[in-house]
């Protein structure tokens, strides 16, 4: 989980496992994923940057 350049909170995850069968071994497969979400989301709406020029020195206002 990290800040990305516009704002919003990256992740990236293991996602979908599965368990296969590569020649005569079992394996677990599983998905990369990738998704990044806003505070807005995260909060429903609740907070926001109380600086949008830059979002690495960024504080959170309840709205």
């Amino acid at each position: 989980m990290v800040l990305d350049r516009k704002g919003r909170i990256a992740f990236a995850y293991e996602d979908q496992g599965e368990l296969l069968k590569v020649g005569s071994q079992p394996a677990d497969v599983y998905d990369n994923t990738f998704r990044t979400i806003s505070i807005k989301e995260i909060t429903g709406g609740e907070y926001r940057y109380s600086n949008k020029k830059n979002h690495r020195d960024l504080f959170l206002k309840r709205r």
